[in-house]
C-alpha cells in the first residue's frame, strides 16, 4: 500500500526513490502519471477491462481509488496485490516480492531510506485519501501518526522556518512491550521522555545554553570550539574530548557553489572556469581549523562524488583546480568576448579585461539560504574578496524557503548558489552523481546548476544499474572528465561530522542517518581528584 501510494501520488520520495526501478521514466514523461509498472495490467486482469492498459488516466484514478478504500480482506484487492507481473507482489501476510525494472544492488537501502512513507492505510482513507499526482493537503496540515519511539508534541514556527520542535516519548510505541535488551539498538523505546529541539539559535546562545547546562547537544564551528570549551564550567577538570565527539565523514555528500548553466554570464564555460581558478580553496579549508583540537575538520575533494565512496570517486585521479588568479583572469578575459552579450570588467589595478566596447559586468548575486554561521560568513568573505580581485563583483543575497521552492526551472533558479547535497542512502552513483548532474533533477531537486550534457545525462541514468564494477568506473571516469572541463560547480570543502555533548549524555550512536534520540540516556558522572606521589594532581571521571 505505502509504496504504491507514494508513487501514484507523485510524492517526492516516491518519484526520486523508485524512478526506473518500480515505474517507467519514459511512460511517466509520456502520460504524466507515475504508475508502478504492471499495475495497469493487474487491474485489467482482475476486472476484465483492458482499457486500464491503454488509458493511463483511467488506470491512475482506479489505482488511487483502490488505495483510498483499501481493505486487505477484499477479494478483488487480494487478487490485485497477488498478480505476479507487477512492481510489488504480495506473496503472503508477511512476504512481498519486489520486481525491479533494472538490477540495483542498493535497493534494500533505498527501501529503508524513507520511513516516512509507511502510513496506516485506514488513516489515509479517513483523511483525504489518495489522488493521482496530488499531495494530500489535509495530511500536510495535520501530520501523520507516528509509529516510532517519539511523537511530536509541539511545533513553533512555519514549515521550512521552524524555530522549535518538542518531541515526547510515544506511549503507544510497539517497542514498549518488549523486555529491555531484546530489541535491536535503533528500535529500543525512548529513555528520555522529552526532547526539546531549538532551531536557528545564534552562535552566542548555543555557547551559553551549553555552558549553563540548558543544552545537552549543540554545535559551533571548528574555530569556535575553544570558545565553547572555555565557557563550559567543567573545562578546568575535563579534556575537550569529553564533550567533542568526532564522527568521521559519513554520510558523505558535496557542498558547492552552483553556476546556472542557462543564465548569463554563467552560461559561458570560460566564465565558470574563471570562478574555479579564482577562489582560494586552501583559505576556505582553513576556516575549518580548530585551534583547540589542532585539527582541520574538513577535506578538499573533486566532485561530483566524495572520497568516502572510493573507488567511486575520481577514477582517473584528476587534479583539484589550483588557486591561480592569473589563469582565472585569462579565462575571464576570454569569456568577456565569448559570452553573449559581451562584457568587460575592471581589475582592482585599473586594467580592463574583456570587450571594452561592451557592457560592464554588473555585480552578481551569490545566494545563500539562512541561517549563516560565523564559519559560513568567513567563507563568504573569502569568496567575495577573491572574486572581486579577478574582476567579478559579488554581493551576498539571502533566499527564503518559499523562494527556493520556485527553483524548478532555469529561469527561476538563482544564478549562483551556495548549497549542498547529501544522499538519502549510501549510493554515490544514483543518489549523488545522478542527482546533481542529470538535467532530470534540474533546480532544487538536485541539479542546481541545470547542467545539461547529453552524454552525462545518458551515463548518469544508466550507471547505477550496471552490474559490472569495471564498466561503472569507466562510465564514472567519463562523467568526471566532462564535468571537469565544463565546470558546473565550484566544490566547497566537505566537513567532518562531530557532536558536542554533555558528558552525562550516553548511548549516542552515529549512523548513516546521523543519531537517534531513543538510544540516548542520562548517566550521572563522578569526578575523581587523584594526587600522585610527585605532587601532580589530575582529574578523572567515570
Amino acid at each position: 500500500f505505502s509504496i504504491y501510494r507514494t508513487i501514484i501520488m507523485g510524492q517526492g520520495p516516491g518519484i526520486s526513490n523508485y524512478l526506473r526501478l518500480l515505474f517507467s521514466y519514459s511512460k511517466f514523461l509520456q502520460t504524466g502519471y507515475s504508475i508502478p509498472w504492471g499495475a495497469c495490467h493487474a487491474l485489467a486482469n482482475v476486472t476484465g477491462n483492458d482499457a486500464y492498459i491503454s488509458n493511463a488516466t483511467l488506470c491512475a484514478y482506479a489505482l488511487a481509488n483502490v488505495l483510498s478504500n483499501f481493505n486487505v480482506n477484499n477479494a478483488t484487492i487480494q487478487k490485485l496485490m497477488t498478480y505476479p507481473n507487477q512492481a510489488v507482489v504480495v506473496l503472503g501476510p508477511y512476504e512481498v516480492e519486489f520486481n525491479l525494472l533494472h538490477p540495483y544492488r542498493s535497493f534494500l537501502l533505498d527501501l529503508a531510506a524513507w520511513w516516512g512513507a509507511m502510513v496506516p492505510p485506514a488513516y489515509v482513507d479517513a483523511n483525504g485519501g489518495v489522488q493521482p499526482m496530488t499531495e494530500n493537503s489535509q495530511l500536510c496540515q495535520t501530520g501523520l501518526p507516528g509509529t516510532g519511539p517519539y511523537e511530536i508534541y509541539k511545533v513553533t514556527g512555519t514549515p521550512g522556518e521552524f524555530t522549535e520542535i518538542i518531541l515526547e516519548a510515544n506511549p503507544n510505541y510497539w517497542g514498549n512491550n518488549y523486555t529491555a535488551g531484546s530489541l535491536p539498538l535503533l528500535d529500543q523505546p525512548a529513555h528520555i521522555q522529552i526532547v526539546d529541539i531549538k532551531i536557528g539559535l545564534s552562535h552566542t546562545d548555543r555557547v551559553e545554553y551549553f555552558a549553563q547546562n540548558q543544552a545537552q547537544i549543540t554545535y559551533v564551528s571548528p574555530p569556535y570550539l575553544g570558545q565553547l570549551y572555555s565557557a563550559w564550567p567543567y573545562s578546568k577538570y575535563l579534556p575537550p574530548q569529553s564533550i567533542i565527539l568526532l564522527e568521521g565523514y559519513q554520510p558523505a555528500g558535496v557542498l558547492y557553489l552552483s553556476m546556472n548553466n542557462y543564465r548569463w554570464p554563467f552560461n559561458c564555460t570560460d566564465f565558470r572556469l574563471a570562478i574555479e581558478y579564482g577562489i582560494n580553496d586552501t583559505a576556505l579549508l582553513q576556516t575549518y581549523y580548530s585551534p583547540l583540537l589542532n585539527e582541520t575538520l574538513a577535506e578538499l575533494y573533486l566532485g561530483p562524488s566524495n572520497p568516502a565512496y572510493a573507488p567511486y570517486y575520481n577514477p582517473d585521479n584528476l587534479p583539484l583546480y589550483p588557486y591561480n588568479p592569473n589563469l582565472a583572469i585569462e579565462y575571464l578575459n576570454e569569456s568577456g568576448w565569448e559570452c553573449q552579450p559581451n562584457f568587460y570588467t575592471v581589475l582592482p589595478n585599473g586594467t580592463v579585461i574583456g570587450n571594452p566596447s561592451a557592457q560592464r559586468l554588473p555585480t552578481l548575486s551569490l545566494t545563500i539560504i539562512p541561517p549563516v554561521t560565523p564559519l559560513v560568513q568567513e567563507q563568504l568573505e573569502i569568496i567575495t574578496q577573491d572574486l572581486n580581485q579577478i574582476g567579478v563583483p559579488i554581493s551576498v543575497t539571502y533566499a527564503t524557503t518559499a523562494e527556493t521552492d520556485q527553483w524548478v526551472s532555469p529561469s527561476t533558479t538563482a544564478r549562483f548558489v551556495s548549497l549542498g547535497w547529501v544522499p538519502d542512502w549510501p549510493d554515490p552513483l544514483y543518489q549523488l552523481v545522478f542527482s546533481i548532474l542529470n538535467v532530470e533533477n534540474g533546480g532544487i531537486s538536485g541539479n542546481m546548476a541545470w547542467f545539461n550534457n547529453s552524454v552525462v545525462n545518458e551515463l548518469t541514468a544508466e550507471m547505477p544499474f550496471v552490474t559490472n564494477q569495471t564498466e561503472q568506473l569507466q562510465m564514472l571516469a567519463e562523467v568526471y572528465n566532462i564535468t571537469y572541463h565544463e565546470a558546473p560547480y565550484y566544490w566547497l570543502p566537505w566537513p567532518e561530522y562531530y557532536m558536542i555533548v554533555q558528558p552525562y549524555l550516553k548511548g549516542i550512536t552515529w549512523t548513516w542517518d546521523y543519531y537517534y534520540y531513543n538510544t540516548m540516556y542520562y548517566q550521572p558522572i563522578t569526578l575523581y581528584e587523584i594526587t600522585y606521589s610527585n605532587g601532580t594532581t589530575v582529574i578523572e571521571y567515570s
